[in-house]
């Protein structure tokens, strides 16, 4: 899958998780953010987030969740996701764990989330993976 045709898979899949005016921006010099979204909580209070997404084979290490943090607090985000097709390191997910704004998405759990909201696939009959239709 090109980059770009990813991003806006992660942007439909952001929008079918109830986020509002989403905006796919992935390009190069993007300043690492390649969806824009808001976030609306329960009381109805809109937060703005940014969403990160990396196609790679390899694990993101620390750096990556670093940026991300430095471009929520540069760019007045509220929370910022980090969407990857591989998986964390160690280092990672312990700079993640402090920092509360930053939420990872591995690739097992993108696929789980994509499934689970018809995004691209669904669940079939026996929970097995199928093409979404759309319905």
């Amino acid at each position: 899958m090109e980059p770009a045709a990813f991003e806006n898979l992660v942007g439909q899949l952001v929008e079918a998780l109830n986020h509002r005016d989403v905006e796919v921006t992935g390009r190069p010099g993007d300043g690492g953010v390649d969806v824009r979204a808001v976030r609306v909580d329960q009381w109805g209070h809109a937060a703005p987030i940014a969403v990160q997404v990396k196609r790679y084979s390899k694990s993101l290490g620390r750096r990556t969740v670093d940026e991300l943090l430095g471009t929520i607090v540069r760019e007045r985000y509220v929370a910022g996701i980090l969407v990857t097709t591989s998986d964390f390191s160690k280092d990672a997910q312990k700079a993640a764990s402090l920092a509360p704004q930053i939420q990872l998405v591995n690739g097992a759990q993108l696929v789980d989330l994509l499934a689970e909201h018809g995004v691209a696939i669904a669940y079939g009959h026996y929970g097995e993976l199928v093409l979404a239709t759309g319905d």
